[in-house]
């Protein structure tokens, strides 16, 4: 296995970067590094977390609006029909 520096894996970062924001590029090859920067900067992002933070974002997947899609984690119990039903969308339902 390689192991590779911080200063290595910066640079290598400031290339794909540059490569992302290169007009030169085709928009494939640009968006493939932009892609894959989005997925690094989300990885980190998630090491960054306390397992507590994980958790709780792991249980947020699942609070998820049945009717419009959007989540339903941080809305106030009086305002949920159900853990995953928004109480105007169940309102919008009964229409």
């Amino acid at each position: 296995m390689t192991r590779l520096g911080p200063d290595q894996i910066i640079a290598e970062l400031r290339n794909w970067y540059n490569e992302a924001n290169d007009d030169k590029n085709e928009h494939y090859l640009q968006r493939h590094y932009k892609e894959h920067l989005n997925e690094i900067f989300n990885e980190v992002e998630r090491l960054k977390m306390t397992k507590e933070e994980r958790e709780i974002e792991e249980e947020s997947k699942h609070w998820i609006c049945s009717e419009c899609g959007r989540s339903t984690f941080e809305t106030d119990f009086d305002y949920l029909a159900s853990p995953t039903l928004h109480m105007a969308c169940a309102l919008q339902q009964m229409k």
